[in-house]
């Protein structure tokens, strides 16, 4: 039987790696007298390897025998330090060295990970003792249930006749919100309103820019010093939408994408310079994380349940008129059909026209006119949830913001029907 060398080598990597950030933390804090070094940790994690690579249950016999080491070096060590931190790493190094055997890319990645996060200690105890609210500790704990524990139960079948409503699927469109505005609270509270939630509307953006930009309002609504960021927020997720649509076009049909590509490009760009302008109209980067360290303070929580589920029962209707009325129109009038569809998503209209384009259905001109019909219509239903979220004043001046990338896109797209 041939044994490969570079199992040993990894796992020898990571016990010294572990080991050496251990032994440093010692001799920071003092401890001196420590039985579990760099070189220990190298030894365990060679050990784990050689029992991966001869049988797992020498494996279980090596943990049981690291097991025994580690306690009774903790008890002769207790009287200096009373963690159980350092022994709870050497048990780690011996059984990434037994994964080392098969899959050393993964023991390696724990292991820096683990590394990492046993160098953060000050930082980690820091932010867990002075920055988390029991109010965030405590959404955090309904989110990850609503995650983990809701969602895998719902039946992901569809219960009415368009096949609209999946309970499973309309539950994922609440976390996704949820996590949305959780993202974006957090964001607030480590970078400031003005970092933030760019940064955020940016990302969910990509994930769903009607869902983002009624996130944003709702954002706008419940914390006003934040209303610039939150403004910003909904610009960059409508950037995302064009830059969306853009590679989704590129890969479904290049003719189509040449076409239209100038168009959506400029009004990308036009839309990022706006949500910079909008972003710099906040209060300075200083200010904002005083603001935001006071967000707990002023009964704004990180976990919007409610209004995650009202959005959410929201984008669904709209699913459910997009496909009555695709149903009652039919398929074959691609603009109208399209224009439909973008009231509940522009990217998934713009694929299915696009689609058909390049399957030879239709023509690029009326793909083109498509895939402004579904950003139009989609752009009407961003103000509507801003509306709704974020009040008339929130969506007046989204409206005001959007009308020039909105038009100059809609001329650029009619342009290019005229031009394929």
């Amino acid at each position: 039987m041939t044994i490969a060398v570079e199992p040993f080598v990894v796992a020898g990597a990571i016990g010294f790696v572990l080991g050496f950030e251990r032994e440093r933390h010692a001799w920071r804090e003092g401890e001196e007298a420590t039985a579990l070094g760099a070189r220990t940790f190298t030894v365990i994690a060679v050990c784990g390897a050689l029992a991966g690579a001869v049988a797992p249950v020498v494996v279980a016999v090596g943990l049981a025998v690291v097991g025994l080491l580690v306690v009774v070096g903790y008890w002769r060590t207790s009287d200096v330090h009373r963690g159980m931190t350092t022994e709870a790493a050497a048990v780690m190094a011996f059984l990434l060295g037994a994964l080392a055997q098969s899959d050393m890319v993964v023991a390696a990645g724990i292991a820096v990970a683990a590394a990492l996060l046993l160098e953060q200690k000050e930082r980690v105890r820091h932010f867990l003792r002075n920055v988390v609210t029991d109010v965030e500790v405590d959404d955090a704990l309904r989110f990850v249930a609503m995650a983990v524990i809701v969602l895998p139960l719902l039946p992901q079948r569809s219960i009415d006749r368009w096949g609209v409503i999946d309970p499973h699927r309309v539950w994922l469109l609440v976390v996704v919100l949820a996590g949305i505005g959780w993202i974006g609270y957090v964001a607030t509270r480590v970078l400031g309103p003005r970092r933030g939630l760019p940064l955020t509307g940016l990302a969910g953006g990509f994930v769903s820019g009607s869902a983002t930009t009624a996130v944003m309002a709702r954002t706008a609504r419940a914390d006003p010093g934040a209303a610039s960021a939150a403004m910003s927020g909904a610009l960059a997720a409508s950037v995302a939408t064009c830059v969306q649509v853009l590679a989704i076009t590129a890969v479904v049909d290049v003719t189509v994408w040449r076409a239209m590509a100038p168009a959506l490009a400029l009004g990308a760009a036009v839309l990022a310079v706006e949500a910079v302008v909008v972003a710099r109209r906040q209060v300075p980067v200083e200010a904002g994380r005083a603001e935001a360290d006071a967000l707990a303070a002023t009964g704004r929580r990180p976990l919007q349940f409610r209004a995650s589920i009202l959005i959410a029962a929201v984008l669904t209707a709209t699913l459910m008129v997009s496909a009555a009325l695709t149903e009652q129109f039919g398929g074959g009038a691609a603009v109208l059909t399209a224009a439909v569809a973008g009231l509940a998503d522009s990217h998934a209209a713009s694929i299915g026209v696009v689609s058909l384009a390049a399957d030879g259905a239709i023509g690029p001109a009326t793909a083109i006119a498509g895939v402004g019909a579904a950003l139009g219509i989609n752009t009407v239903v961003k103000l509507g949830l801003a509306t709704a979220a974020g009040g008339r004043g929130f969506a007046l001046r989204l409206a005001m913001w959007l009308a020039l990338p909105t038009a100059g896109v809609g001329l650029g797209l009619w342009w290019a029907t005229l031009s394929v």
